[in-house]
């Protein structure tokens, strides 16, 4: 397999001149290994210093968001013959270069220094190999992620989303709309988001939206509605044509109020809750958008319920994309 750098400029590889030994401050982890902060990396991309990116994270993980520019081998967790051999189809391209290269791992552990001792092991010198501190897991700068889970399209004013369709909640009740498939309620949503929830909020962040932030998790906000600005809701599908109102998927029991989606916010507990919830379907603190036609508490204290319809939405394990538009 023949690899090319690509250069950051044109998207895919970010010059970064002088980062191995030329003074960066490295966080060392693991003795005899070298390593890089977020915080630094996202600087020498700024900055369109030189560099190889070289990910490793599995095939699927990197599809759903990778910093942009990086190098997929998906090796990780660089343990087997065939996974390190996927390694050594790029050391031909390291070979042929003097730039540094950046190990992007899940987590920043054994994988990506076991991805080190096998580059050095090819005759790759230890000082050109630096470790993404706590990995790709841990980084929180959406600007420098490419991810085929979500895109912001600031032409249309909108952010849009990939997620899977539970058909469970066909039949059970639940509060949530969306929640991304990697946090705590990712399983109890109507759909699956395929990105996390706290890139989601970054891209409203990116489009212009003003979050509210007006609700904690304190009984004394029950019963008021979530502020931010108001989205307009839609989901399609390969082959359905046509755009649905979020409103027209989700069933509710007693009156039938019109959704109104609004971008709560709730960075802060998002991340300390790591519920994944994107769209809840009521007013939620912890929800990044939420229906603010439903205060909080009309689900615990009033029974309200809400159910995906089967007879709109399509079969369970089908992958829609969820478009929030910014409401004129």
């Amino acid at each position: 397999m023949k690899l090319q750098v690509k250069v950051i400029s044109a998207i895919l590889v970010l010059l970064f001149a002088g980062l191995a030994g030329c003074g960066l401050n490295q966080v060392k982890e693991k003795e005899g290994y070298n390593y890089i902060s977020a915080e630094e990396l996202k600087g020498k991309l700024e900055a369109k210093e030189e560099l190889i990116l070289l990910d490793i994270l599995v095939e699927e993980e990197y599809v759903k968001g990778h910093i942009a520019g990086s190098i997929a081998t998906y090796a990780y967790p660089v343990q087997s013959e065939k996974e390190k051999a996927k390694l050594a189809a790029v050391v031909p391209l390291l070979k042929d270069s003097k730039l540094p290269v950046i190990v992007i791992c899940p987590g920043g552990g054994g994988g990506a220094t076991r991805t080190v001792d096998f580059l050095v092991g090819q005759g790759i010198a230890n000082e050109r190999l630096i470790i993404l501190s706590r990995g790709f897991n841990a980084w929180p700068y959406a600007g420098f992620v490419r991810q085929e889970t979500a895109l912001l399209d600031k032409e249309k004013g909108e952010v849009r989303i990939k997620a899977k369709v539970n058909g469970k909640y066909f039949e059970t009740a639940t509060r949530h709309g969306i929640a991304f498939e990697g946090g705590s309620n990712g399983a109890k949503a109507v759909l699956a988001g395929l990105g996390s929830e706290k890139m989601f909020h970054d891209l409203l962040i990116e489009l212009g939206s003003m979050p509210g932030n007006n609700l904690e998790a304190k009984p004394e906000f029950k019963g008021q509605s979530i502020e931010g600005d108001s989205l307009n809701v839609t989901i399609n599908w390969e082959g359905l044509g046509k755009e649905i109102s979020i409103s027209e998927a989700i069933i509710q029991s007693g009156e039938q109020l019109p959704m109104q989606i609004k971008f709560g916010g709730n960075m802060e507990r998002a991340i300390s809750f790591n519920t994944g919830c994107i769209l809840c379907l009521d007013s939620c603190p912890v929800g990044i958008t939420s229906d603010s036609s439903h205060p909080w508490g009309s689900v615990d204290d009033k029974g309200k319920e809400f159910r995906g319809d089967r007879n709109v939405l399509p079969a369970d394990g089908t992958v829609v994309t969820v478009t929030f538009k910014l409401a004129n």
